[in-house]
């Protein structure tokens, strides 16, 4: 039997592998095309 604590811990890693997985995608999809009216926008500020 595993404790509400271990649950905890183990729901909150998944989640955390969940999130990176996201932003590795999210990092791919800017390779791939980068923005070009975020980098416009940086340059005028």
């Amino acid at each position: 039997m595993l404790s509400s604590s271990e649950l905890g811990g183990a729901r909150s890693f998944r989640e955390r592998r969940a999130k990176s997985l996201k932003l590795k995608k999210r990092e791919r999809e800017r390779e791939r095309r980068p923005p070009k009216r975020k980098l416009n926008n940086c340059n005028a500020i």
